[in-house]
């Protein structure tokens, strides 16, 4: 499996929620909340021409056509219909609004090491975030953990290095950190990865707190 996570150095299209609407979209990432149809997104920053995978100050994620196509094949999220805008205001084709409903199953917390600070390093670093498989064995999945990271299968992965060079797939093993993931993730008692009954009780609690 794989973190995907925004490639900040290739300073591509990056866009911004143009439709007024009082909602936590990371509720909406994650598959917690639904958004309203209708949704607008316009060019904030970066390259003037958008690619296949649009990263959003709205902790949201726009998909292409083609994107969405190839990722048919792969389980673990939706999508929705969105108007997204160029620079000069014109429309920048069909885009969607993604969302991941796959979800992990335990941190495995001995996967996780800790590196001192030294003279190759200023603070003290973790390496490491890994789970055990979702009991549906998602291609795209994220932790039951109210968190924003995004694990991919090799099958998906796959796709996006083929259509996207503004996205980084780092290997669950080689993720790195300041912040303790043991002391996030950790805390909870392992148990078997959980079943569509717990996922959904688990959202239904994460709206209730919202």
């Amino acid at each position: 499996m794989y973190e995907a996570s925004e490639n900040f150095g290739r300073r591509s299209f990056r866009a911004t929620l143009d439709s007024a609407c009082e909602l936590d979209f990371r509720q909406v990432l994650r598959a917690e909340s639904k958004a309203p149809r209708g949704l607008r997104f316009r060019w904030k920053m970066g390259a003037r021409k958008p690619g296949h995978l649009i990263w959003t100050d709205d902790c949201t994620i726009l998909l292409s056509d083609e994107l969405k196509k190839r990722l048919r094949s792969c389980s673990g999220w939706q999508s929705m219909p969105v108007t997204l805008s160029l620079q000069n205001l014109k429309s920048a084709g069909s885009y969607h609004l993604m969302s991941v409903n796959g979800r992990c199953g335990s941190y495995i917390p001995e996967k996780t090491r800790k590196m001192p600070a030294g003279p190759s390093r200023a603070w003290e670093m973790y390496q490491g975030l890994c789970f055990e498989a979702g009991a549906e064995g998602a291609d795209l999945c994220m932790p039951m953990e109210p968190t924003l990271h995004i694990f991919m299968s090799e099958r998906a992965a796959s796709v996006i290095r083929d259509l996207c060079d503004n996205a980084t797939l780092t290997p669950c093993e080689e993720v790195v950190s300041r912040e303790n993931p043991v002391e996030h993730f950790g805390r909870a008692k392992r148990s078997s990865p959980p079943n569509v009954a717990q996922q959904s009780a688990a959202r239904d609690r994460a709206k209730r707190g919202a």
